[in-house]
């Protein structure tokens, strides 16, 4: 990081407050409100807290994943996907990601199969990071596969697709 870099984080926003420290522009997506004013209340200058709540299935949902293109066209030089849903997330910030930027994601080991091949649709898996000591959250460099945008792009329109399809019946 350095004190140009823009970074997405979707996650419980703790480590957001240490690391904006050493980014230019900071954007964390929290899905716990309680969480949301906790962070609001101690966050530097530089973090921009977004708070969208989290539920399976539904609008909600969709928000969540779609958090990314809500924080475009500051289009980000590195994401951390560390909250729920972490395959999709990354997935969805793929297109707003700068040529030569960076994407995390945490917990590689304990995500479902569907999230793993949601993020390598958009991402070649990179450099594994095991967790120390034992610990649950492993970190994975994803590495943008150059189709990936495109990818995200036909999600997010196969998204906004079955959600008009709802909402005609």
């Amino acid at each position: 990081l350095t004190p140009a870099s823009v970074v997405w984080d979707w996650g419980e926003g703790a480590s957001a407050v240490y690391f904006a420290q050493c980014a230019g522009t900071y954007h964390t997506v929290i899905s716990d409100p309680r969480h949301c004013a906790d962070i609001e209340e101690i966050k530097p200058k530089n973090l921009e807290v977004h708070c969208v709540e989290w539920r399976a299935g539904g609008e909600m949902h969709r928000d969540y994943l779609r958090a990314a293109s809500a924080l475009a066209p500051a289009l980000a030089d590195v994401v951390i996907a560390g909250g729920s849903e972490r395959g999709s997330c990354a997935a969805a910030a793929a297109r707003h990601l700068k040529e030569g930027g960076v994407a995390f994601l945490a917990g590689w080991d304990h995500q479902t199969a569907n999230e793993q091949a949601t993020a390598r649709d958009a991402y070649a898996v990179g450099v594994l990071f095991p967790a120390e000591g034992g610990g649950e959250d492993s970190l994975v460099r994803l590495e943008p596969r150059a189709g990936g945008r495109r990818a995200a792009d036909a999600s997010e329109d196969e998204d906004e697709g079955r959600d008009e399809v709802r909402s005609k019946k």
